[in-house]
């Protein structure tokens, strides 16, 4: 192990170190994180679903499913089981440019992300994925080891989680449709036998056109299961404790220590909720959060139903 743990640190040195100069200095960071990328992603997907067909889609759907359950219950629960010190806590002269915890450094998270996002669009689009994916998802991970908040050790622990999982994820999806989609969604899934070939239909042919009102029965429990699901996942997120308070939550937490009619901004409703909250679960920031994605849920099945019955269920 030790021989391990010495060619990792040489590595490291010789990519944060060795290798350092002013455009990777300025570039580094930026592959790390910076505040356009998620609205460009949001965007960017947007467009695929409006545009994409099937198997874009369905694609879509597994990369947010999958990416954000690895990164919570996954890459999180090692890193929190291990508590390996980051390259800047742990080593001396590091050329750190980027803020991070001192103890989460292994698996890296970005790293696996990366490449559960790689292996999926692989299962989907092949080959021709990786001209693009590869390059992106090694970037962002070498960043990291430049930036110094990882060794080379936790980018490959990452690549190989996130790899491993997203490909057990695809085919945990794909077995789920085909068994449980034929008792709860039967015609759907006759239509769509496989999340894997999406773009592949079953024997019926009905316009699509039509699918709201033929297979109503079908598209309500999905949108059922689907916010289900949602709330089940929001929850568990609150409560793996990955991010503090906010200053407003606090602020309305403060407010639910103080019964009152009314408060500066807001009628009494928030801080009644909080109350509940924290005497159903203790004063934490679960328990001041826990009624938000309840409430959620709810507003989603009355959005649903009323445009289930307005329009159609699909």
């Amino acid at each position: 192990m030790h021989w391990l743990e010495a060619l990792d640190t040489a590595l490291f040195r010789f990519c944060n170190s060795t290798l350092q100069n002013p455009f990777l200095d300025w570039l580094m960071p930026v592959a790390s994180g910076n505040p356009v990328f998620f609205p460009l992603l949001a965007a960017f997907g947007i467009a695929l679903v409006v545009k994409g067909n099937a198997r874009v889609r369905v694609m879509l759907l597994m990369l947010l499913v999958i990416l954000p359950l690895g990164d919570t219950f996954i890459c999180n629960t090692i890193k929190h089981a291990v508590l390996r010190l980051r390259p800047f806590a742990a080593l001396a002269g590091v050329h750190q440019l980027v803020l991070a915890g001192r103890d989460n450094s292994m698996p890296s998270s970005h790293s696996a992300n990366w490449a559960a996002a790689t292996m999926i669009v692989f299962i989907y689009y092949g080959r021709r994925s990786l001209w693009f994916m590869v390059p992106l998802a090694f970037t962002v991970s070498f960043s990291r080891i430049y930036n110094g908040v990882h060794f080379p050790a936790d980018v490959l622990a990452g690549w190989i989680l996130g790899a491993g999982y997203a490909a057990a994820g695809v085919w945990l999806l794909d077995q789920l449709w085909r068994s449980a989609g034929k008792k709860y969604f039967p015609t759907l899934v006759e239509i769509f036998p496989s999340l894997l070939n999406p773009d592949r239909h079953g024997t019926v042919h009905t316009r699509i056109t039509k699918w709201g009102l033929y297979f109503d029965g079908d598209w309500l429990k999905l949108g059922y299961t689907l916010i289900f699901l949602a709330l089940v996942a929001r929850l568990a997120y609150l409560a793996a404790g990955v991010i503090e308070l906010s200053e407003d939550e606090t602020y309305y937490w403060l407010w639910s220590k103080h019964p009152a009619l009314s408060y500066y901004s807001k009628p009494p409703l928030v801080a009644a909720t909080i109350w509940l909250g924290t005497h159903l679960f203790g004063d934490t920031a679960f328990g001041v959060r826990f009624f938000s994605p309840v409430i959620a849920a709810a507003l989603g099945l009355i959005v649903f139903r009323f445009m289930a019955r307005e329009i159609n269920a699909r």
